[in-house]
């Protein structure tokens, strides 16, 4: 015995492992995941907050819906998320328990259609689902006759989008532009109202930014942000700062927070889809991350113009549901598409390609080639739409020329033009930007001796002019 002793004494000591000492083991930053939207190939999660009645007193707490393969789970959201194949989630950030405010704002997915999610019912194609989002807007938004159902398909697709974006490296952000008037604001309304858990505000800061988004992820909806134009405010630059590098997932914000005593790094998440409207232009390189959505006051007595959006809540919520349950079955085949050769490329591709992996994913060749038209179309023309409007001064040159029984040129309007508003002469108007103007309200001019001059009869010019409130020279009203 005295041998064994001695034997065991002279063995060296095990270590112990991390788990059994108490101290730290460490994990790939890899298997850290965002519970609000989760979007890869290995599963498709939302997180819904729901209130309950617990010890008699209304509650709240999150519900997890996911689907791996073709298994369908719904569970409460824990720090760890196991999955079919074993292999293990980390959830952060772990949201607070929601209020009744909370689930108002985020939740989205209705309980009749969750259940019925939960039993099995089949989720709707992209094809259904695209065709539904359009179908509203079609009803609530008007846009330039020569590009109706081109800028309708984009806004089709980027709602899609807002519900996938954590499967895609990039994303665009929405640019409306247009005179006072002319629907941007009503649009940012319709996006409230079927985008991603959307926060819609027309006053913002940086850290408001960063924080909400780090805490709930999905879309931020800035109308009037006419002040990101200011080039003296800190507060401004920095806002613009963290839009310029918010279209790419990865993009966040690292901040000194005082926790406990002591000065932390925290980093913050502000990945994620952006709407913005405004009508005096956008700074160029926040520009360059936007697709831009020309807008258009309705007709008086056209379907647009007659209808409230209250008037179709049914309509919302029955394609917010449509949003939900696609996402979690066709959403990250969709992200991921391998699309064919295109003339767009570098930044272009990088902005279109999102919501041509969404068209083409429904099968529609007509309907993704109409939409890659259009994208190299407005890719070509981009430049000039970083101009606030002139569309007022641009209208009444047109209108007296008009008038006076002339087919004017594009040059010819714009020297009128900047008669009559002397900031065209200063901001560096082209010619070629009066065309694209007019474009977006009348037919495209014909040729003439070899010019293309605009034969526009006055009374339309008058009839647009008037929709719009415009003032016309010689014009009594």
């Amino acid at each position: 015995m005295s041998s064994r002793k001695s034997n065991e004494e002279k063995k060296p000591a095990t270590t112990n492992s991390s788990a059994d000492s108490g101290s730290p083991v460490e994990i790939s930053v890899k298997n850290v995941r965002r519970p609000d939207l989760m979007m890869d190939a290995n599963i498709s999660a939302v997180s819904i907050p729901c209130m309950q009645v617990k010890d008699g007193k209304l509650s709240g707490f999150w519900k997890h819906y996911s689907r791996e393969g073709t298994i369908r789970k719904v569970r409460p959201i824990e720090p760890k998320l196991t999955l079919q194949t074993g292999e293990e989630y980390l959830l952060s950030p772990l949201p607070g328990e929601p209020t009744q405010s909370t689930v108002n704002k985020l939740a989205g997915w209705s309980p009749e259609s969750r259940a019925n999610w939960e039993k099995g019912e089949p989720a709707p194609t992209t094809g259904e689902t695209l065709r539904a989002i359009a179908q509203l807007i079609d009803q609530l938004i008007a846009f330039p006759p020569n590009a109706s159902v081109q800028h309708g398909l984009v806004l089709s697709a980027w709602v899609m989008m807002t519900y996938i974006y954590p499967a895609l490296p990039a994303l665009p952000y929405l640019y409306f532009s247009g005179p006072p008037g002319s629907g941007k604001t009503r649009t940012m309304d319709v996006l409230a109202r079927l985008a991603f858990r959307p926060m819609m505000t027309g006053n913002l800061t940086a850290a408001a930014l960063f924080r909400s988004r780090h805490a709930n992820g999905g879309t931020l909806l800035f109308d009037e942000a006419e002040r990101l134009n200011e080039r003296k405010s800190e507060s401004v630059s920095e806002l613009r700062s963290i839009l310029l590098s918010g279209y790419r997932r990865g993009a966040s914000a690292d901040r000194m927070e005082y926790v406990k005593d002591k000065w932390e790094t925290r980093s913050f998440d502000f990945y994620g889809p952006i709407a913005i409207g405004c009508i005096s232009g956008l700074p160029p390189a926040l520009y360059s991350r936007c697709i831009n959505v020309r807008m258009m006051r309705a007709a008086e007595g056209s379907v647009q113009a007659s209808l409230a959006l209250d008037d179709l809540a049914i309509q919302f919520a029955e394609t917010r549901d449509m949003l939900h349950r696609w996402a979690l079955e066709h959403g990250h085949d969709a992200a991921t598409l391998t699309l064919g050769n295109s003339s767009l490329s570098n930044r272009n591709a990088e902005l279109w390609d999102p919501l041509r992996k969404i068209v083409a994913h429904t099968g529609d060749t007509q309907a993704l080639e109409l939409l890659t038209n259009h994208a190299i179309e407005s890719s070509s023309i981009a430049a000039e739409s970083v101009q606030p409007s002139y569309d007022r001064a641009i209208l009444a040159a047109l209108y007296s020329i008009r008038a006076s029984g002339e087919a004017p040129t594009a040059s010819q309007i714009l020297a009128l033009a900047e008669q009559l508003d002397p900031d065209l002469a200063s901001c560096g108007f082209k010619p070629r930007m009066v065309g694209s103007v007019l474009r977006n309200y009348f037919d495209p001019p014909k040729k003439s001796n070899g010019d293309s001059v605009w034969r526009t009869p006055p009374n339309e010019i008058k009839e647009l002019a008037k929709r719009y409130g415009y003032n016309l020279p010689g014009d009594n009203q």
